[in-house]
Protein backbone atom coordinates (compact mmCIF):
# COMPACT_ATOMS: atom_id res chain seq x y z
CA UNK A 1 0.00 0.00 0.00
CA UNK A 2 0.83 3.60 -0.77
CA UNK A 3 2.95 5.42 2.10
CA UNK A 4 0.72 8.84 2.20
CA UNK A 5 3.24 10.68 4.35
CA UNK A 6 6.26 10.32 1.24
CA UNK A 7 4.44 11.24 -1.39
CA UNK A 8 5.00 14.52 -3.73
CA UNK A 9 2.45 16.19 -5.89
CA UNK A 10 3.45 15.80 -9.90
CA UNK A 11 3.02 18.88 -12.21
CA UNK A 12 3.49 16.37 -15.03
CA UNK A 13 3.24 12.79 -14.05
CA UNK A 14 6.25 10.57 -14.98
CA UNK A 15 6.21 9.03 -18.50
CA UNK A 16 6.64 5.69 -16.72
CA UNK A 17 3.37 5.96 -14.96
CA UNK A 18 1.74 7.26 -18.07
CA UNK A 19 2.90 4.27 -19.95
CA UNK A 20 1.68 1.84 -17.38
CA UNK A 21 -1.56 3.46 -17.07
CA UNK A 22 -1.49 3.37 -21.19
CA UNK A 23 -0.90 -0.21 -21.42
CA UNK A 24 -3.58 -1.23 -18.61
CA UNK A 25 -6.54 0.87 -20.55
CA UNK A 26 -5.11 -0.47 -24.14
CA UNK A 27 -6.13 -4.48 -22.58
CA UNK A 28 -9.17 -3.26 -21.83
CA UNK A 29 -10.12 -1.92 -24.69
CA UNK A 30 -8.59 -4.10 -26.62
CA UNK A 31 -10.47 -7.33 -24.71
CA UNK A 32 -13.55 -5.33 -24.35
CA UNK A 33 -13.54 -4.75 -28.31
CA UNK A 34 -12.90 -8.83 -28.54
CA UNK A 35 -15.79 -9.54 -26.14
CA UNK A 36 -18.10 -7.40 -28.01
CA UNK A 37 -16.97 -8.68 -31.61
CA UNK A 38 -17.41 -12.09 -30.32
CA UNK A 39 -20.59 -11.22 -29.22
CA UNK A 40 -21.46 -9.60 -32.52
CA UNK A 41 -18.97 -7.61 -35.07
CA UNK A 42 -21.55 -4.92 -35.24
CA UNK A 43 -21.52 -4.43 -31.43
CA UNK A 44 -17.55 -4.27 -31.51
CA UNK A 45 -17.87 -0.70 -34.00
CA UNK A 46 -20.51 0.22 -31.79
CA UNK A 47 -18.62 -0.13 -28.92
CA UNK A 48 -15.58 1.69 -30.10
CA UNK A 49 -17.71 4.32 -31.21
CA UNK A 50 -19.20 4.59 -27.81
CA UNK A 51 -15.39 4.58 -26.05
CA UNK A 52 -14.43 7.78 -28.47
CA UNK A 53 -17.85 9.62 -27.75
CA UNK A 54 -17.47 8.74 -23.78
CA UNK A 55 -13.74 10.03 -23.71
CA UNK A 56 -14.62 13.28 -25.70
CA UNK A 57 -17.11 13.42 -23.36
CA UNK A 58 -15.17 13.36 -20.22
CA UNK A 59 -12.43 15.10 -21.81
CA UNK A 60 -14.87 17.95 -22.17
CA UNK A 61 -16.79 17.63 -18.49
CA UNK A 62 -13.89 16.96 -16.56
CA UNK A 63 -10.39 17.22 -18.52
CA UNK A 64 -11.12 21.07 -19.39
CA UNK A 65 -11.70 21.80 -15.60
CA UNK A 66 -8.86 20.41 -14.17
CA UNK A 67 -5.63 21.46 -13.08
CA UNK A 68 -3.31 19.01 -15.34
CA UNK A 69 -5.27 20.95 -18.40
CA UNK A 70 -2.65 21.27 -21.01
CA UNK A 71 -0.33 18.96 -18.54
CA UNK A 72 0.34 15.31 -18.53
CA UNK A 73 -1.83 13.85 -16.02
CA UNK A 74 -1.26 9.76 -15.39
CA UNK A 75 -3.14 9.37 -18.78
CA UNK A 76 -1.82 12.15 -20.39
CA UNK A 77 -5.32 13.03 -20.65
CA UNK A 78 -4.93 16.38 -19.87
CA UNK A 79 -2.38 17.28 -22.83
CA UNK A 80 -5.25 15.97 -24.91
CA UNK A 81 -8.04 18.33 -23.54
CA UNK A 82 -5.39 21.19 -24.01
CA UNK A 83 -5.50 20.57 -27.57
CA UNK A 84 -9.37 19.84 -28.00
CA UNK A 85 -10.63 22.57 -25.71
CA UNK A 86 -10.42 26.14 -23.75
CA UNK A 87 -9.28 25.66 -19.97
CA UNK A 88 -12.36 26.01 -17.73
CA UNK A 89 -12.30 26.84 -14.17
CA UNK A 90 -10.75 24.52 -11.65
CA UNK A 91 -12.88 24.03 -8.31
CA UNK A 92 -16.90 23.93 -8.10
CA UNK A 93 -17.35 23.07 -11.93
CA UNK A 94 -14.69 19.78 -12.40
CA UNK A 95 -16.42 18.89 -8.68
CA UNK A 96 -19.89 19.33 -10.23
CA UNK A 97 -19.21 17.82 -13.30
CA UNK A 98 -17.26 14.60 -12.62
CA UNK A 99 -20.64 12.88 -11.36
CA UNK A 100 -22.32 13.52 -14.98
CA UNK A 101 -18.78 10.96 -16.41
CA UNK A 102 -20.45 7.94 -14.17
CA UNK A 103 -22.42 6.95 -17.15
CA UNK A 104 -19.83 7.64 -19.71
CA UNK A 105 -17.78 5.08 -17.42
CA UNK A 106 -20.37 2.05 -17.34
CA UNK A 107 -20.69 2.36 -21.06
CA UNK A 108 -16.90 1.74 -21.04
CA UNK A 109 -16.51 -1.02 -18.99
CA UNK A 110 -20.28 -2.72 -18.81
CA UNK A 111 -21.21 -3.29 -22.17
CA UNK A 112 -18.27 -5.93 -22.78
CA UNK A 113 -18.79 -7.48 -19.19
CA UNK A 114 -22.44 -8.20 -20.45
CA UNK A 115 -21.42 -9.61 -23.56
CA UNK A 116 -18.32 -11.40 -22.37
CA UNK A 117 -20.22 -13.48 -20.07
CA UNK A 118 -23.56 -14.33 -22.42
CA UNK A 119 -20.95 -15.26 -25.02
CA UNK A 120 -19.06 -17.45 -22.34
CA UNK A 121 -22.53 -19.37 -21.70
CA UNK A 122 -23.55 -19.42 -25.15
CA UNK A 123 -20.58 -20.74 -26.58
CA UNK A 124 -17.55 -21.31 -24.10
CA UNK A 125 -14.70 -21.62 -25.13
CA UNK A 126 -11.04 -21.14 -23.82
CA UNK A 127 -10.31 -17.89 -25.57
CA UNK A 128 -13.49 -16.44 -24.91
CA UNK A 129 -12.74 -17.06 -20.89
CA UNK A 130 -9.45 -15.29 -21.35
CA UNK A 131 -9.91 -12.84 -23.42
CA UNK A 132 -13.41 -12.39 -20.47
CA UNK A 133 -10.76 -12.82 -17.38
CA UNK A 134 -8.00 -10.64 -18.79
CA UNK A 135 -10.98 -7.48 -19.01
CA UNK A 136 -12.01 -8.20 -15.67
CA UNK A 137 -8.50 -7.81 -14.51
CA UNK A 138 -7.55 -5.27 -16.24
CA UNK A 139 -10.41 -3.39 -14.91
CA UNK A 140 -9.17 -4.07 -11.23
CA UNK A 141 -5.73 -3.22 -11.95
CA UNK A 142 -6.65 0.10 -13.53
CA UNK A 143 -8.77 0.86 -10.49
CA UNK A 144 -5.95 -0.29 -7.97
CA UNK A 145 -3.15 2.01 -9.78
CA UNK A 146 -5.58 4.89 -9.91
CA UNK A 147 -5.06 4.41 -6.17
CA UNK A 148 -1.52 3.42 -5.85
CA UNK A 149 -0.03 5.30 -9.06
CA UNK A 150 -2.40 8.58 -10.00
CA UNK A 151 -4.05 10.16 -7.16
CA UNK A 152 -1.39 10.21 -3.95
CA UNK A 153 0.38 12.35 -6.61
CA UNK A 154 -2.56 14.45 -8.13
CA UNK A 155 -3.21 18.45 -7.64
CA UNK A 156 -6.58 18.17 -7.54
CA UNK A 157 -7.13 15.71 -4.61
CA UNK A 158 -9.10 18.11 -2.47
CA UNK A 159 -11.61 18.37 -5.49
CA UNK A 160 -11.30 15.23 -7.07
CA UNK A 161 -14.94 12.57 -6.18
CA UNK A 162 -12.93 9.77 -7.21
CA UNK A 163 -9.83 10.42 -5.19
CA UNK A 164 -8.58 7.38 -3.11
CA UNK A 165 -6.40 9.04 -1.10
CA UNK A 166 -8.04 8.99 2.70
CA UNK A 167 -9.43 12.44 3.68
CA UNK A 168 -6.44 12.53 6.24
CA UNK A 169 -3.68 12.32 4.43
CA UNK A 170 -4.38 14.53 1.65
CA UNK A 171 -1.88 16.83 0.51
CA UNK A 172 -4.32 20.22 -0.64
Amino acid sequence: MTNYESHCLYDNFPLSIVAVRWIIMAAMTITGSALMYYYHPVAMISYLVIVIISMYAILALVCRHCYYHGKRCDLSLGLLSGLLFKKGSEGETFIKNTPKTYPFLALIALPPLIAGVIVAIRQLSTVVLLVLITFIVSLIVLVITTGELSCPHCKMQGLCPFCMVPEGKRIN
